[in-house]
C-alpha cells in the first residue's frame, strides 16, 4: 500500500514567516494521528483494498473529514488540501475519493464505528472527558437543488434530505447520524432507537456506571424510545405539544413519563376544561427521568392560569 499517510513535520513559530493557509485544518489532522484515529481508519478500509500500491484510504477518509471540518461542502474542496503538499502532504484525487466512499458499506461502517471509539477512548483518557453526558438526538433537513439519490419531498415542503444526528452536548461532539431520504418520518422511534445505540456505543462509559441522558423533541416522545432508554439505564427528557382551543379543551398530543413500575400515556382533553373559553394557547409539556419523584414533571409555556392542569401533572 502506498502510505501517503505521513504529513510533513511542521514548525509552529509567532514570527510571521513562511506563513501558510488552513494551518489550523492540519491540527486537526495531527490530533487524528496522535489517538489513533487514522491507523484506525486504515485498518477498517484494509478490507477495500483491491490493489497492494494506492492511497492509504483510511488517510482519504481523515482527509476528507478534515476538508469537511475546514467548511468544505463537496468532494472537489479536496483541492483546498491537495493544493498544499508541503501542509497536508499527497492528498487524494477526487475520483480516489469517490471510490474510498463508494467501497464504505454497512460492514466497513462497523469497522469505522470501532475505530471512531477507540479513538474517542484514547482522547478521552488523555484528558478531555467532559465528565458529564449529555446526548442530544434531533433532525435535520438538508435541501437539494436536483433529485439527487434518495432526495425526496419533505414535510416542510421542500426538497432533500431529512438526517437523524446525535450530538455530546458538553463537547459538540458528532457521535451518530442516520441518512435518510426525505419523506423519512420525524417521530420514526425505529430510527430514533437505532441512533441512540450507535451513539451509546462511542461513549466511552457505561451508562449503568455513570448517569448518561437522553435530550430529544417531541419526535422523540415516543414509547419506543423512552423504553429503550429504561432498557439501556439511559435517562431521557423528551417534550409534547398541546394546543388548547377556545372551547376550552385540551386537544392533541400525549404526554409519557417514566416512574417506577408505572408508565403515563395518555391525551389530557379530560383533566382540562376551564369553566370560560380562552384563546388558543400553544403549550408544551416537558416530561423527563432525571428523578423520581414529582418535582421531574414539569409544564413550560403560560399555564399558571389553569392549577387543574398542573396539579394533574403533579399527582403522577
Amino acid at each position: 500500500m502506498k502510505r501517503s499517510g505521513r504529513r510533513p513535520r511542521l514548525k509552529y513559530t509567532r514570527n510571521g514567516k513562511g506563513v501558510v493557509n488552513h494551518a489550523g485544518a492540519v491540527l486537526l489532522a495531527d490530533v487524528a494521528e496522535r489517538v489513533g484515529l487514522t491507523g484506525g481508519l486504515s485498518e477498517a478500509m484494509s478490507v477495500t483494498r483491491q490493489r497492494q500500491g494506492g492511497h492509504d484510504r483510511g488517510k482519504v477518509i481523515c482527509d476528507l473529514a478534515v476538508m469537511l471540518a475546514d467548511d468544505g461542502k463537496v468532494i472537489s474542496d479536496l483541492a483546498t488540501l491537495r493544493d498544499q503538499p508541503r501542509l497536508f502532504g499527497e492528498v487524494a484525487s477526487d475520483p480516489t475519493a469517490w471510490r474510498t466512499l463508494e467501497a464504505v458499506d454497512e460492514m466497513v461502517l462497523d469497522r469505522i464505528n470501532q475505530a471512531r471509539a477507540k479513538a474517542r477512548a484514547a482522547a478521552w483518557s488523555a484528558g478531555v472527558d467532559p465528565g458529564f453526558y449529555v446526548i442530544d438526538i434531533d433532525a435535520t433537513l438538508v435541501g437539494s437543488h436536483s433529485e439527487k439519490e434518495h432526495a425526496a419531498p419533505t414535510y416542510k415542503h421542500t426538497f432533500g434530505f431529512h438526517p437523524l444526528m446525535a450530538y455530546l452536548d458538553a463537547t459538540g461532539e458528532a457521535l451518530a447520524g442516520m441518512l435518510r431520504p426525505g419523506n423519512a418520518g420525524s417521530n420514526t422511534a425505529a430510527d430514533h432507537v437505532r441512533v441512540l445505540d450507535d451513539a451509546l456505543f462511542q461513549l466511552p462509559v457505561d451508562p449503568a456506571d455513570v448517569e448518561v441522558i437522553m435530550r430529544a423533541d417531541t419526535a422523540g416522545c415516543t414509547h419506543s424510545l423512552l423504553e429503550a432508554c429504561v432498557e439501556r439505564n439511559v435517562r431521557f427528557g423528551a417534550c409534547q405539544a398541546f394546543c388548547v382551543r377556545k372551547s376550552g379543551l385540551l386537544v392533541g398530543g400525549q404526554v409519557s413519563c417514566r416512574r417506577p413500575g408505572k408508565w403515563i400515556s395518555n391525551a389530557l382533553s379530560a383533566c382540562f376544561q376551564p369553566q370560560v373559553p380562552v384563546p388558543a394557547v400553544p403549550l408544551r409539556v416537558v416530561v423527563m427521568s432525571l428523578a423520581a419523584n414529582r418535582s421531574s414533571l414539569s409544564a413550560a409555556a403560560s399555564v399558571g392560569k389553569w392549577p387543574r392542569f398542573l396539579d394533574t401533572l403533579r399527582s403522577w
